[in-house]
């Protein structure tokens, strides 16, 4: 099936981003994907969704039809390659969060300041997945999928109204399977417990998101969103781990960091990346603060 393997090597990445992260970022982003499931399995997508996933992709020569399927009555669903897609983004979406495990074990809230730094995660998140098209490991059948997946992942912290990051898109600019991910990623932040705090049941933390509909989330998105969730007896997963517990950068995941530092400023494999200065100037200081600094340069 048509990119069926590229998404297999996807989400094999997801899986090796997670094995990088602290116990916190990897129940969130276990939960992100396990809601990005629940949700797009039933959620049902009306003609108007439908173009706007085709329009999306179409700007990335990337055909949606294998995405969904029609369901009668001018009604769409998923396909199971699209709930694939989707949870591919799910995996990956905070794949640039390790560079911030040193921020993620403190057992408090942010501060302002630590708050800002850690948004550069999207920006990261972005690199590190297209990058993954320098990789020589990888054989990609569709280029265009990776950067389709690193840019939708990316969307996920991105608002309705144009507020969020990392691009401050708003609206229509933002894809819809980047809205989708923005719901399931707030709902996971809410419902699953912190250091600092205990976990919120799921039936408040819809109450929450709807006092967001139309600013921060998609209005029927969420409110397909809703009507799945509502249906479910659902339950948080119990953390029971050391909340800073970590595995260092090591092994794959050394690589993937590595294939992101090989770019040049105007070089060739920038332009494969389509990467800006100011994300590979973010990446390059972060490795450097985690001694782990990699010989690229900045031209």
């Amino acid at each position: 099936m048509k990119y069926a393997a590229d998404l297999i090597q996807l989400d094999h990445v997801g899986d090796i981003g997670m094995s990088e992260m602290i116990g916190l970022m990897r129940l969130h982003v276990q939960e992100v994907a396990r809601f990005t499931t629940l949700i797009s399995q039933s959620l049902v997508l009306d003609q108007q969704q439908v173009e706007e996933l085709m329009e999306d992709c179409n700007g990335y020569q990337v055909d949606a039809t294998p995405f969904v399927e029609e369901t009668g009555a001018g009604n769409y669903q998923f396909s199971p390659l699209g709930l694939f897609l989707l949870k591919g983004c799910a995996k990956v979406h905070d794949i640039g969060k390790p560079l911030f495990r040193s921020i993620y074990r403190l057992e408090r809230g942010l501060t302002e300041e630590e708050f800002v730094r850690q948004k550069m995660h999207a920006d990261l998140t972005r690199v590190i997945v297209r990058s993954l098209l320098l990789d020589t490991r990888y054989s990609w059948q569709t280029p265009e999928i990776v950067r389709l997946v690193a840019d939708f992942a990316a969307a996920h912290q991105e608002k309705l109204d144009g507020t969020g990051y990392p691009d401050g898109k708003a609206g229509r600019e933002i894809p819809l399977l980047g809205r989708l991910l923005a719901i399931a990623d707030a709902l996971s932040a809410i419902v699953n417990p912190r250091p600092y705090q205990a976990e919120t049941p799921l039936a408040t933390a819809l109450e929450w998101l709807k006092r967001d509909r139309g600013s921060h989330f998609d209005e029927k998105l969420l409110d397909g969103a809703v009507a799945v969730l509502e249906q479910e007896d659902y339950s948080s997963q119990r953390f029971s781990g050391n909340w800073a517990d970590e595995a260092g950068f090591t092994g794959d995941f050394n690589l993937l960091l590595g294939n992101a530092c090989k770019v040049q400023w105007g070089g060739a494999e920038l332009e494969l990346l389509e990467t800006t200065q100011e994300e590979l100037s973010s990446m390059q200081n972060l490795l450097k603060e985690e001694g782990r600094s990699r010989n690229f340069s900045m031209r």
